[in-house]
Parts: structure tokens; sequence; C-alpha cells
């Protein structure tokens, strides 16, 4: 894939701002956009914006790079950041990382806003989607957590709470087939608990339990 590092360059002082993008020329009229309504996430850049203006800024392209994911354009980028270091509007130390960057409730309350309602693509599912397989958790790792919860009993309000929530929830037809076939293997796998739990079938809870 074609991937761009650009910065935008301040030319009254020679800072910058830099940063990756998969397609430049959107990304350029994302920031425009961000900086012209005064909403970018970098409060030190928007800052300089609104004090110097528009004209004083420059929009480069530093290198045109053809690399293999995502992940290795970041890792070009983080490549420029360190260069230019020391002279960088950008609030991250690297491309992948807001270790060392704090956000405001102002700033949260911004992307919790922009982000709501929006469906990501095919692609971007995909990805996700990929990610979380990579991420499941070990057996190993699950077993301690396993062992902390087991024996202890939910208090009335967070059943409630529970309950609540579970009211508002919507199945799809595809989630409820996977249900059932989860449900159908655990009984495969053993007989028995399933054999202990027939005294329930069909039992209705009282609104009490």
């Amino acid at each position: 894939m074609k991937g761009w590092i650009y910065r935008w360059r301040n030319l009254t002082d020679g800072w910058s701002y830099l940063g990756s993008t998969l397609h430049v020329r959107k990304r350029r009229n994302l920031h425009l956009c961000l900086l012209r309504g005064g909403r970018h996430h970098s409060r030190h850049f928007q800052a300089v914006w609104n004090k110097y203006g528009e004209t004083s800024f420059s929009f480069e392209v530093l290198a045109e790079v053809v690399c293999a994911s995502e992940v290795e354009l970041r890792d070009l980028e983080t490549e420029y950041l360190n260069r230019y270091s020391g002279r960088l509007y950008n609030a991250a130390p690297q491309a992948r990382s807001v270790l060392n960057m704090k956000r405001s409730d102002e700033t949260r309350a911004k992307i919790s806003a922009a982000l709501r309602g929006k469906k990501p693509s095919p692609e971007s599912r995909a990805r996700m989607s990929e990610a979380q397989r990579n991420r499941l958790a070990s057996t190993r790792n699950l077993e301690p957590l396993m062992a902390s919860r087991r024996g202890v009993s939910l208090t009335p309000e967070h059943r409630a709470k529970i309950g609540e929530a579970n009211k508002h929830r919507t199945v799809s037809d595809d989630t409820k087939m996977r249900m059932r076939a989860a449900q159908l293997n655990a009984r495969a796998a053993d007989p028995t608990r399933w054999s202990r739990a027939g005294g329930v079938v069909g039992h209705r809870h009282s609104p009490e339990t």
C-alpha cells in the first residue's frame, strides 16, 4: 500500500505538526476543517493556528512511501517524529502512543460525540475482528480471574441492574444461532451438567427471584 508522511509547517518559526495517512488529500482537508472550526485535537497546534492565521502555515509532503501495513507506516512516522523532535506541536511522542498524552474532559466529550452513531466500514470491521481474535486471552490468563469469581454472590441491586440492561438488549438472529450452537456443544461435552440442570427447564422465575 502507498502512504504519505506529511507536516503542517509554521512559516513564522519553523515548528511543525507531523502525521501519516493513506489518503493525503482527505487528511489535509480534515485538518483544515478541524482547525478552521477550532476543534483540532492538538490544542498547541490549534492555539498557534489561531494566533498566526491560516496563511502562516503550509502543508508539505515529507515522504511518499510503499509499506506493507498501516503499522509499518506508523513506524515510519515515528522516525520522522524523532527526527523533528523538539519543534513539534504533536501531543503524542510516538505515532502509535498516547502514553504521555492526557485528554481533558472536554476533549473526551468531543471524541465521544464524534464517534456516536458512526458505523465502521466493512474493512474496519474486518480489522477489528482480526485484532479481537489476536487478543483472546489464554486459559492461563483467564484461570486466575475465574478462580477469583467462584463463589461470589451478586447483590440484589447488581442483579437488578443486569436485568434492566438486558431488557433493552437486542440479539440478532445470527447471534441467537451461535448461542444455540454453543449451548448444544456444551451439552454434548458434559451431559451430566445438563441433566443436573433439568429440574429447572421450563421453570419461570417470580419477580422476586
